[in-house]
């Protein structure tokens, strides 16, 4: 979402990819940044699926993000670090 929130899809040679590097811009509101970064989780997710990947994995210390992964269809586990998956 341009000036509001980005993050990156990083592609390897087998069927998994990761997600990882989601910023948001500080001055946007609450609401605003989480359909923001709901939005680009979700885009990230067709980019990969249209490139073939089988399961995208990320993992973050910032509980929104795991909880935008919930509200995708991921899964996130707790911890030091919420680690998410989701088989696409």
């Amino acid at each position: 979402m341009p000036g509001v929130a980005a993050g990156f899809l990083f592609r390897t040679d087998s069927p998994v990819a990761f997600v990882d590097f989601f910023v948001g811009n500080p001055r946007a509101g609450r609401a605003e940044l989480f359909r923001a970064l709901r939005d680009v989780l979700l885009g990230l997710e067709a980019d990969a699926k249209g490139a073939g990947v089988k399961m995208l994995v990320g993992h973050t210390r910032v509980y929104s993000i795991a909880k935008i992964a919930k509200l995708c269809g991921g899964h996130a586990v707790d911890g030091s670090y919420y680690c998410m998956a989701k088989e696409l």
